[in-house]
Order: structure tokens, then sequence, then C-alpha cells
């Protein structure tokens, strides 16, 4: 079919080793970048996020063989991402280091990522050069870059929904490219649980398209099939595990959201959820975007617009305007208290959709599609929009890995060196600590201590501590005021503080001895020599 035809395939692809460079240039120069800038602050290659070193945990008990263990050989759901927590795995069994796996992949991710995006502007537009800038734009952004260095799963969950979208709309794939985008929008829910709301949303599409109740009905067992074959294994784990269908974060993070509301049979709350949270959670998505892309954010919503020409609209382009728009409505109802600027990490896989959708969108407006150097400059304004943002954010990285590192990192290698080996500790802020220290944690979050959820707030602390009996407990004092205010039962042993924090959900971390301390802590301290890589 020649060019002319319209088809969405009909323009030759961009060489993938050509496009690879593309990609890979920006891709390492800003990451050399991140990770100079956070030398420079922490004298060491580190995470910006706590969260990065739970799955950093999970990681090395997988790949020594004590399964999705925590602490201890007890199995636990406690990973929102355990797709990229069985990457990191394998990424441990071959280098022994978790810290460098995960940034390797991190990169790698990065760049696929990058790749996909200019694939799915060249179906929209057929257009090299559009793809090409597509490709650029998804690297740069803020999020992408972040994603890259942070030990989290950003650039997989990134790449598997990019995917999925790639083969949805590639037409000449037919029905077999939208069950394979089903299948790469059920792995991006293990990557981010999130992308449930796209994964429902192509299952519509996907029947909607059917001509006839049987080819319908047929659709929907193979698509049922595969979601089973790759969502199964982990809500088995779930059920194993807790006795509930999503992992523990869900019920220890979700916050006053739908599910809440369903079980309390509150209608108010849900009334609320629907008519006020979900509508802040757009905006707030839009908020999102401005920190990503700057004033270059606005191409945005003129995008969506310009989706709807006959040209775009018959590829599907609105269909990536109208599936993030839904996300991000679902999200407020679910958990209203995620989408926020500074959440970023959850929405990435959002951010690149709409830095691909509206590469292509503008660029292949009919309007502009005439005249070349306002495509040019269009596309360059959001490039240099989202390159200056992603290079104003380097110090606040920098200065993340810094509040980790002398905040969770250095809590635990304190345990470890200061309190005995079978020593027992409740903690707020499980992934550095647990990891650092190697002792058994207390999860009084219920990340990986779900039967702390029994226990509600503002008692919490104090009733799982009594129930439980750790050895000691590290925490932020003002999280737990039951437990700090009792002098009488908890003794300060140590404590850590940082300034200039931007990271770390405290400035301090409280180490108490309590009533339950099985063995005279400090008897026989051993040094914690340092390490430039972490094991």
């Amino acid at each position: 079919m020649s060019p002319s035809s319209g088809s969405p395939a009909s323009a030759a692809a961009l060489p993938l080793g050509e496009l690879i460079l593309w990609c890979a240039v920006p891709a390492i120069a800003f990451a050399t970048l991140y990770e100079y800038s956070a030398w420079r602050a922490a004298g060491t290659l580190g995470f910006p996020l706590d969260d990065a070193w739970i799955h950093a945990q999970f990681a090395r008990n997988i790949a020594t063989g004590h399964g999705f263990s925590f602490t201890g050989d007890r199995w636990v759901a406690g990973s929102t991402s355990p797709l990229w927590t069985l990457l990191l795995a394998a990424g441990y069994l071959v280098l022994r280091s978790v810290l460098i796996s995960a940034k390797l992949f991190g990169l790698a991710l990065q760049i696929v990522s990058g790749v996909l995006a200019a694939r799915l502007v060249q179906l929209l537009t057929d257009s090299r050069d559009l793809a090409i800038a597509g490709a650029l734009l998804a690297i740069v952004c803020p999020a992408m870059v972040w994603g890259a260095v942070s030990g989290m799963e950003l650039g997989l969950a990134s790449a598997l929904v990019l995917a999925g979208f790639v083969a949805s709309l590639d037409a000449s794939r037919g029905t077999r490219g939208e069950l394979t985008g089903i299948a790469c929008f059920a792995a991006a829910c293990l990557a981010r649980p999130e992308t449930l709301v796209i994964l429902g949303l192509a299952g519509i599409r996907l029947l909607l398209r059917a001509r006839g109740i049987a080819p319908m009905a047929r659709r929907a067992a193979i698509a049922a099939a595969i979601v089973i074959a790759i969502l199964g294994p982990f809500v088995v784990l779930d059920y194993a595990t807790t006795g509930k269908p999503l992992p523990t974060t869900f019920y220890a993070k979700s916050g006053p959201g739908l599910m809440r509301a369903i079980g309390q049979r509150d209608p108010a709350l849900a009334e609320r959820l629907f008519t006020v949270m979900g509508p802040e959670a757009v905006r707030q998505m839009w908020m999102t975007l401005r920190e990503q892309f700057g004033l270059a954010a606005f191409a945005v919503p003129i995008g969506f617009v310009a989706s709807f020409a006959p040209r775009l609209r018959r590829r599907g382009a609105p269909l990536l305007f109208l599936v993030v728009l839904a996300a991000a409505y679902s999200m407020g109802l679910i958990a209203p208290q995620r989408l926020k600027p500074e959440n970023f990490r959850y929405t990435a896989q959002l951010v690149v959709v709409l830095a691909a959708g509206s590469i292509a969108s503008l660029a292949a407006w009919p309007p502009l599609q005439r005249i070349r150097p306002a495509r040019v400059a269009l596309a360059a304004a959001l490039l240099a929009g989202a390159a200056w943002q992603a290079v104003q954010a380097a110090p606040v990285y920098a200065t993340s890995v810094r509040n980790i590192e002398q905040l969770q990192v250095a809590t635990g290698k304190w345990l470890r060196g200061s309190l005995p080996p079978a020593a027992r500790v409740a903690v707020n802020d499980i992934g550095a600590i647990a990891f650092f220290s190697r002792h058994e944690v207390i999860d009084l979050e219920g990340l990986v201590s779900p039967e702390a959820l029994a226990y509600p707030r503002p008692s919490r602390g104090i009733g799982f501590v009594e129930a439980t009996h750790p050895d000691f407990i590290a925490i932020f004092p003002f999280w737990y005021l039951d437990i700090s205010s009792r002098t009488d039962l908890f003794q300060e042993v140590h404590r850590i503080s940082i300034q200039g924090n931007v990271a770390s959900a405290g400035d301090t971390i409280v180490i108490y001895r309590t009533p339950w301390t099985r063995e005279a802590p400090f008897a026989h301290p051993f040094p914690v020599k340092p390490r430039l890589w972490p094991e």
C-alpha cells in the first residue's frame, strides 16, 4: 500500500539502530547529569526515594532464595510493582548489586520508551521527523529522566503502556494487534496498578470494534484468558498472603477512596469522590503536566482538540488523550491523595503517552502540516520546555539522594552496627532500614506487616507495638505521638536528623528501646564498612 493511501503502517519505519542512537544520547547525558549531581551532594550513588529500597529488599530476597519475603521467609504481597521487583532480582543474580542493576535497567527502559514513543507517533503521522521529536520528548521529560536513575518502575510502566498503544493502534495488525495491546496493558498493571484503568478501556474498545455477538464473545474470551494468565499468579499471591485480591500497599495507601465508601456504605463520601475528588485529580494531572513541560504544557489541551482532525481521529489519536483523562479521574476516585505533581512517579506512563500524542496531533494538524517551519518550531518548543524542566530538577534529585542516604540509609547502617543481630525493629519507613540493617522489621504502616492495618489511627502505633513486642522502634516521632510520648515505656537511645529535607516524610528518626528488648543492646557492636555499591 502506498504512503498516499493513509495506512498508519505505510511509511517506512525509522531504522532501529538510528532510533536507539537518537534516544540513547540524551538519555545518557541526563543520567550523567543527575548522577554527577547526586555524587556531589551525597558522596555516593543512591536512590532519591525510600520506596526504591523496598524494591531492592524484595529483589535481594527473591534472588537469594527467600521468595516474595521482606524480612525472614514469610511471603507478603507488599510490592506495588512485582514485575519490576522480579526484574531487579534477575539483575541482582548477575551483578550482585540491586543499585547498579536498577539504574542500568532504568536507563535501558527509558531508551525503550523513547523508541516506542517514536513508533506511536509514526503510526499516527507517517512522519519520520515527528517520530524522532516524539522520542526525544518522551526521553527528556523530567519524570522519565528521574525514573531512569531512581530505582523505581517508571520506565517499565511507560514502556509497557506505550507498547500497548503501538500494538492497539497499528491497523495493519487488526485484532491480533489489539490483543497484543491487552497483554501489554495487563503486564503494565504489574508495574503500575493505575494501568488497570487503561486495560479496562482497551478491553471495551476491543469489544466495541467487533462485528456481531459471536466475534465479540470470542474476543472477550481470548482477552480474559490473556489477562488471567498475566495477572492471575499475582492475584493468587495476594490472596494467599493477605486474603485480599490486591497488594497490601493498596490497602495501606489508598486512603478515603471509593473502596472505603463502598465498604462503609457511605453515599456522602461516594458523591464527594465523583463530584469533587475526580475533577480535582484531573486538575492535579494538569498541574503535573505544567511541572513536566513548563509553559509548553499548554500544547497538550490544544493537541487534544487537534487530535479530532479527520485523519488523526481515524488513526486513534483522541484515544490517547481520553484514556489519560479517564485514568486521572479514576485515580481521584480510588486514591484521591495520590495524584499530585510531586507524585509524578504514579503518572509517568500517562505523561509519555501525552508527550507522543501532543507531538503527533499538533504537528500533523492540517494547518501546521503544510508549514514545515511551524512544525519544527512547535516540536522544538515542546522539547526545550521539557528539557529545561529536567535540568532544573537535577538539584532536587541530588538533594533527595542525600536526604535518603543521611536519614534512612544511615539509620539502617547504625542499626546493623549497634544492635544485636536477632533484634526485631518496628519501623514506619521500611526500605533502606531493612536493606542495610538486615534486621527483621515490623512495619507499623502495614505495607509488609498487613496485621497493622487492623489497628486504627491514631493509636495504631502503640496498639500494634504492644501486640508484636519489638525489641526496638525506629520511627518519625511525630507520626506516632502515642509511642514517642510514652517515656515510661520507650527509652530513646539514638536519633538521626537531616536538614534541607525534600524527600523524606520526616526530618528525624528516633530509635527507642522497648520493654521487650531481649538482649542488652550495644554489647558487641561491629563497624559497618562503607561500600561504594550496596549489595
